[in-house]
């Protein structure tokens, strides 16, 4: 029981601290608001009533704590480990071992209670981590605005380059050159991202390197 004890107590301030770190001002019922402001405190609460539970001798409580949280990283650490490939992904496949050691340890405690509460509550913390990652997900990457897509607008070109007040300004192939007197200033439009998940979960777990394909530069007639 010492070891159950000490799980809790650590998830509890963990979670609490996690909590008071998440970042607040998202609208109720969105998908931000539940990864931000509803798990963590769930978490958190699970731990306390599990902690309480222990000291009040309230076994059945207790169990149930235990299966929701055991079943929430349980789930969480193996969608982590399939979904991610950096080194901090790894790291999960303890987080998986320690769970199901939890739910071990629980299990040959849980006699002679009935293991439906234990059982359920894995179950539950199961679907809240399902409703973590579901909310914490990123969807595909777009260019399109929300709620519809830009129009197509094609501009006729005109001269490559024009002047005024002393700055000369040029459009050659991909990249804008800029003049003033001695001073020349490139600009070469695009963007370029230090890391990008290709699977939507966090990049801490899987990212890449990548940059936009050139552009094409062009001057419209209105300068």
């Amino acid at each position: 029981m010492a070891a159950i004890r000490i799980a809790l107590a650590l998830h509890a301030v963990a979670s609490l601290a996690f909590w008071i770190a998440q970042p607040r001002g998202f609208e109720v019922a969105s998908r931000s608001f539940v990864e931000h402001q509803v798990v963590a405190p769930v978490l958190f609460a699970v731990s306390a009533a599990g902690i309480a539970a222990l000291i009040l001798n309230r076994r059945r409580t207790a169990w149930l704590c235990v299966g929701i949280l055991g079943g929430y990283w349980a789930a969480s650490s193996a969608v982590i480990i399939v979904a991610g490939s950096t080194v901090f992904s790894r790291i999960f496949w303890a987080g998986l071992v320690a769970s199901f050691a939890l739910l071990h340890l629980a299990w040959r405690r849980v006699r002679p209670d009935p293991p439906a509460l234990l059982t359920g509550g894995t179950v539950a913390g199961i679907g809240l981590a399902a409703l973590f990652w579901s909310c914490t997900w990123a969807p595909p990457a777009t260019t399109r605005p929300r709620g519809g897509e830009i129009p197509a607008r094609i501009e006729k070109a005109g001269d490559s380059s024009f002047e005024q007040d002393g700055v000369q300004v040029s459009v050659l192939g991909g990249r804008v050159v800029v003049k003033f007197g001695t001073q020349t200033a490139v600009l070469w439009p695009g963007f370029e991202y230090d890391a990008v998940s290709d699977t939507g979960i966090w990049s801490l777990f899987r990212f890449r390197s990548t940059s936009t394909p050139p552009w094409t530069c062009a001057r419209s007639e209105r300068g």
